[in-house]
């Protein structure tokens, strides 16, 4: 007998007498379409007090998410009466019946209704019922935090049998995502699904919400899958309460306010410490949802990073009040492009001038705003006392001469990372200043001036200020797209030989890497760049786009250039030569591409983009299957067709130093495209990429620990025995498609039925296996495409972004 109490304004007295099973057809088809299971069901008998002689048929369900009574109306259709999520389940007790000792009632209550089961006194039927509403329960809401839990009394003799089920495979954000859809009325999507479960079996701690939506491609552009609200929220109904992810990330994808404030929510977890949200479309709207979490300093954001979005100076307060009155630093801030002016800089540096700020930032980004005097002149304000570690502060017509004092007068304090890219310090004061200040800093670890409008004499004192520093030794410097030309080159060649003739070898330049990209050098600049740099301590050198070849410039200078960083420069680490539209070496590359087969120390080489064709192809094959040392290389966008993929393939399978493959897309695209029938051989050679990056990573992974791995003899100081132990240190060496396709193939192996979910845009089934060949490869490219984009987005460091980088 079954008695329900609802809060509705006509509260009905009923009671119903278990009788049998026999709506089985309907509940399977119920079950099936809702994407359930029928965990208990019973057939039933209603009366109520109004009517007792009126016998009405019905079934008690207990599915997978909810409790369900399901009635038969004319016709013998049956239909659903009432639909209650179990996740909202506040109360599961058993009481004793005033009336009959031998009988119980099992009071099961909701936040609108409460239900009474009454059953006779341990019958197997009350049993089963209470196991299985409480089995539902832990299964769908090992994410939901312990002041959600229900009130559970439950005499031991009912549970004997229950074994409480272990949380899924994504510790139970994967059951709280279905429970939330299931009771919001949406249907769980495949990507979402599989999105979860990959980041678990990766142990990924960053959520990116566009990877999890997915993508689809649009006008030959990959674009977001269209994503409805009601979507977003039930994502973040997931995340809310779990302690997995301590990173949210979400780039390029509009997000409205209301699921601003639901992702919001998720900063409330302790180990949640980042948050990105760039070009989301954040308004002073959005920044109103996402200050109610934070103005309640009930979070432990240290970064927050809302490039992109038109907050304004309104938005930008609104927030700055939030953070002022959570009174909880974030230590890291990023505003990069948010339409701030000078009075939305002079608002954010009145609150980082207080004492608990000036402390506790280490990260400050207010690039691609018009900052100019005035807002300059705030942002100098809080540089003359502060502790920061990183400015960013690109394009924003700055008055550099007043930043330049305001760190000088600090003493430079704890600045490890100065960005001032396309700013102006087109005078001798403001350059003077600069040299100082890379002269005497004992902090400078990056400095960026790419892009800036310089004086003639700029390159050569900044290059000469950092080998006068006796303090930095390993300086990451981009001076690219300053048109440093061939006279340029001329100036920096000739400082370097005075440089030189004070030093040994190799000659010590306090700079780590440097970046010389997009400068205009031509081949007699490359020239005297490479005589200028070789035999330097300098590890990374970018020369990408700085040849273009030339009617009355036959290019040997350049090729001879190439050759000697790879013969005479022993302690180069990793190069680039990327060409372009009108940049590209050809011919002129093959010298250098055979020189690589003695080279001894070289890791990482970047040549995308230059034309060399199968031919160059074939000579780096047979100098990487000679090559020890280099583990990652870059040759996509070379006009490489099918003869120059099957060199590549030959060499994988000899190699044994490449872990890092950049596939060549485009080149791969090109040709599947053009020739689908050769879909199968392209699967075969992607295959054997993957293989060969996962042996060569596996074979060295297991090197370091037996190389590197350490003995330490321990003492025992209560036994007076000696443990030895081993040291390991965390070598994570990924192959290129390793972490991407490998995943697939994980994924595809666990029990999940695709046709239970939905997902947009589904590709059709394919005609033929040819179809299905393409299909494949292009999956793979995607696949590929996808990690290569999540390792950019994992920022390094030095988080600023560039505008290109979208």
């Amino acid at each position: 007998v079954i008695s329900q109490k609802t809060t509705s304004k006509s509260p009905k007295d009923m009671q119903w007498a278990i009788v049998g099973n026999d709506f089985d057809e309907f509940i399977q088809e119920y079950t099936k379409s809702s994407q359930q299971e029928a965990l208990f069901k019973a057939r039933v008998n209603l009366t109520t007090a109004k009517d007792p002689g009126v016998v009405k048929e019905r079934v008690l369900l207990v599915s997978t998410f909810r409790l369900i009574t399901i009635k038969k109306v004319m016709l013998s259709r049956k239909s659903v009466r009432q639909s209650i999520p179990i996740n909202t389940l506040q109360g599961l007790a058993i009481l004793t019946s005033k009336g009959d000792k031998n009988k119980i009632i099992i009071r099961i209550t909701f936040p609108d209704e409460t239900i009474d089961v009454e059953a006779q006194t341990r019958s197997p039927m009350a049993s089963s019922l209470v196991q299985s509403i409480l089995g539902v329960w832990k299964a769908v809401s090992y994410g939901f935090p312990v002041g959600m839990e229900p009130m559970i009394s439950i005499p031991k003799e009912y549970l004997t049998e229950f074994e409480e089920p272990q949380p899924d495979v994504c510790d139970g954000i994967l059951s709280t995502y279905l429970a939330s859809c299931d009771k919001a009325g949406v249907s769980p999507q495949l990507q979402i699904v599989e999105y979860f479960m990959s980041s678990f079996l990766s142990d990924t701690r960053m959520f990116d919400l566009g990877d999890c939506i997915g993508y689809k491609e649009v006008n030959k552009r990959n674009v977001y899958n269209k994503t409805s609200p009601g979507q977003l929220l039930q994502i973040a109904s997931a995340l809310r309460y779990t302690d997995f992810f301590n990173e949210f990330v979400s780039i390029g994808y509009p997000i409205n306010e209301e699921a601003i404030g639901a992702f919001a929510d998720m900063y409330k977890r302790p180990i949640v410490t980042k948050a990105v949200f760039v070009n989301a479309g954040l308004k002073s709207g959005g920044a109103a949802a996402l200050s109610r979490v934070i103005a309640l300093g009930q979070h432990n954001l240290k970064f927050l990073n809302l490039s992109r979005n038109p907050l304004g100076d309104t938005g930008l307060q609104t927030l700055v009040e939030a953070l002022d009155r959570g009174k909880r630093v974030v230590s890291s801030l990023c505003f990069q492009s948010c339409g701030i002016t000078a009075h939305g800089i002079g608002i954010l540096m009145d609150m980082l001038c207080k004492p608990l700020w000036m402390k506790g930032m280490q990260a400050l980004d207010v690039s691609e705003n018009r900052l100019r005097k005035t807002g300059s002149a705030h942002l100098a304000r809080f540089l003359k006392n502060c502790q920061l570690e990183k400015l960013f502060a690109k394009n924003c017509d700055l008055d550099t001469e007043k930043i330049f004092i305001a760190v000088l007068e600090n003493g430079l304090g704890k600045l490890q990372t100065l960005d001032i890219s396309g700013n102006k310090v087109d005078r001798l004061s403001k350059e003077e200043l600069l040299h100082k200040i890379l002269r005497t800093s004992r902090t400078l670890h990056t400095v960026s001036l790419r892009k800036i409008t310089m004086h003639k004499t700029l390159l050569p004192g900044v290059m000469t200020a950092v080998f006068e520093n006796k303090h930095q030794l390993n300086l990451v410097l981009d001076i690219s797209e300053c048109g440093i030309g061939e006279n340029g080159s001329k100036a920096l060649l000739n400082v370097f030989q005075k440089l030189k003739s004070k030093g040994g070898k190799p000659f010590k330049t306090n700079i780590s890497s440097l970046n010389l990209n997009d400068n205009g050098l031509g081949a007699k600049g490359i020239k005297n760049v490479v005589d200028a740099l070789v035999d330097t301590d300098i590890r990374t050198l970018s020369l990408d786009r700085n040849y273009k070849p030339g009617f009355f410039s036959s290019g040997k200078e350049v090729g001879e250039a190439l050759e000697k960083c790879i013969k005479h420069w022993p302690q180069l680490r990793n190069f680039s030569f990327d060409g372009g539209d009108s940049s590209q070496l050809g011919k002129l590359a093959y010298p250098f591409l055979e020189a690589l087969a003695q080279n001894t120390t070289l890791t990482q080489l970047s040549i995308a983009d230059n034309r060399i064709g199968d031919v160059g192809i074939e000579i780096l094959s047979e100098s990487l299957k000679k090559n020890k040392t280099i583990t990652s290389i870059d040759v996509d966008r070379n006009k490489i067709t099918m003869t120059g993929l099957i060199y590549l393939e030959d060499m994988c399978v000899v190699n044994k130093s490449l872990t890092d493959w950049v596939v060549p897309m485009d080149d791969i695209t090109r040709i599947c495209k053009n020739y689908p029938e050769k879909a199968e051989d392209l699967k075969e050679i992607l295959n054997e990429f993957e293989n060969s990056m996962d042996r060569n990573a596996e074979e060295l992974t297991k090197e370091a620990d037996e190389k590197k791995g350490d003995f330490q003899v321990l003492a025992n100081e209560n036994w007076g025995e000696q443990v030895v132990t081993r040291k390991r240190k965390d070598t994570r060496i990924i192959g290129g498609l390793k972490s991407t396709l490998r995943l697939k193939k994980i994924i595809a192996g666990q029990t999940l039925d695709a046709k239970k979910f939905t997902t947009e845009g589904k590709i059709d089934s394919p005609e033929s296996k040819e179809d299905e060949a393409v299909r494949e490869v292009f999956n793979k490219l995607a696949k590929a495409e996808s990690n290569k984009a999540s390792k950019s987005r994992a920022l390094p460091e030095g988080w600023g972004l560039d505008p290109e980088d979208d």
